[in-house]
């Protein structure tokens, strides 16, 4: 009898959240002085730079359709 759109709703803003944050770490780890030889090059981090801010705009979609309906 439980309804689901409740969770569902969680569940959404999770992903909008956790999407654009994995995202960034993921470009500063492959930046990291760690990685040598292994580094990011400039496209690659263009690249990323724009996945990233792509993940920021669709988690602030997602965030705002779940909260506002």
């Amino acid at each position: 009898g439980d309804r689901p759109v409740p969770a569902l709703l969680v569940a959404q803003v999770a992903n909008g959240v956790l999407l654009p944050a994995v995202a960034l770490f993921l470009l500063f780890a492959v930046n990291s002085s760690r990685m040598g030889r292994h580094r990011n090059g400039l496209a690659a981090n263009a690249a990323g730079g724009a996945v990233v801010l792509i993940a920021i705009g669709l988690g602030c979609w997602a965030v705002d359709r779940a909260l506002t309906g």
